[in-house]
């Protein structure tokens, strides 16, 4: 009865982690840790998965290779039909990171287990390559936490691209990186492509939302060509969702002259900017840099991308 229990109890585990790889999760809201904690249910799953497989076999009388084999092999054929059928889902999307995470589960279960009638030297050589595996798979949690300190620490600076992990903030179809001329301040600026869609430009995600102490945003562009007009945007939490009318968030555009050009916006523009309500300024979720219909592909440069706050001798 002892041994039922722990196997059913596995089980039941592994039928309740499987339908939350296509229902529930991270919303656009959320925090990147609460995202990359999130996605380290791929190791906790296949973890299992092959622990139960492991005994499955073994109680069958598999010889060691042609199991481990054999576990491997259906973790890599699981977790790639997962992320498949999630790319067919409504804002879900594949991710080969996902199947990495799924297969050091699963093998750091699976050398724990082979290292236990291992002599001592051996048997800690080989559950610590074991976890190492895991502790890769947690890089990415680790570099979040270490950007969002940057970004408490460097507040009213949204952006100034100073650290690669900047880069991570911002969402763009077009490519973008860091580059060191030209520059606003500091060492680097970053480069953004501009295509030829309809919409063409870059948002940032990430940020301190709560604005209320500032005066203004502001950030510098440099436009290396002709003078184009360029359009920002800026949105709270409530106009997160499925609909995102026009309406119902700060609109804005300017001219953008040759060289480098620095935009402020109030923040009274920003909370008038919504047509029928005001603006909560003190959860601003998103904000967005971008050209309309560009009859060719155009380069420009953003930099020092701040607020301005309201107490005395603020110099930025």
């Amino acid at each position: 009865m002892r041994k039922f229990y722990f196997k059913s109890r596995w089980n039941i585990l592994l039928l309740v982690i499987f339908p939350w790889f296509f229902i529930g999760g991270p919303g656009d809201g959320d925090s990147r840790i609460f995202k990359e904690v999130w996605n380290l249910g791929h190791i906790l799953f296949f973890a299992v998965f092959a622990l139960e497989a492991d005994r499955y076999y073994s109680n069958r009388g598999f010889a060691r290779q042609s199991k481990y084999l054999s576990i491997i092999s259906i973790i890599l054929v699981v977790a790639t039909i997962i992320e498949i059928c999630q790319s067919l889902l409504p804002g879900r999307v594949a991710s080969l990171l996902d199947i990495i995470f799924g297969l050091n589960g699963g093998l750091a279960v699976l050398i724990w287990k082979d290292a236990k009638q291992k002599p001592f030297s051996r048997k800690i050589v080989l559950r610590a390559f074991g976890l190492s595996g895991i502790a890769l798979c947690m890089i990415p949690l680790l570099l979040v936490n270490v950007d969002e300190y940057r970004e408490w620490r460097d507040f009213p600076m949204l952006s100034d691209f100073e650290s690669f992990m900047d880069v991570s903030r911002w969402e763009a179809k077009g490519r973008i990186e860091r580059v060191k001329k030209p520059v606003k301040s500091g060492s680097f600026a970053l480069k953004i492509d501009l295509n030829t869609d309809k919409y063409s430009g870059i948002f940032l995600h990430y940020f301190p939302e709560d604005w209320s102490k500032a005066q203004a945003l502001t950030f510098s562009v440099y436009n290396p060509g002709k003078t184009i007009a360029l359009h920002y945007r800026l949105h709270d939490w409530k106009h997160c969702g499925e609909h995102q009318d026009y309406s119902d968030r700060f609109n804005g555009h300017t001219d953008l002259h040759p060289g480098w050009n620095t935009i402020r916006i109030d923040i009274d523009q920003i909370k008038n900017g919504p047509k029928n309500r005001k603006m909560d300024i003190n959860h601003i979720r998103g904000f967005g840099l971008f050209v309309v219909e560009l009859p060719v592909a155009k380069i420009f440069y953003l930099d020092d991308v701040k607020l301005l706050l309201n107490e005395p001798n603020e110099n930025l």
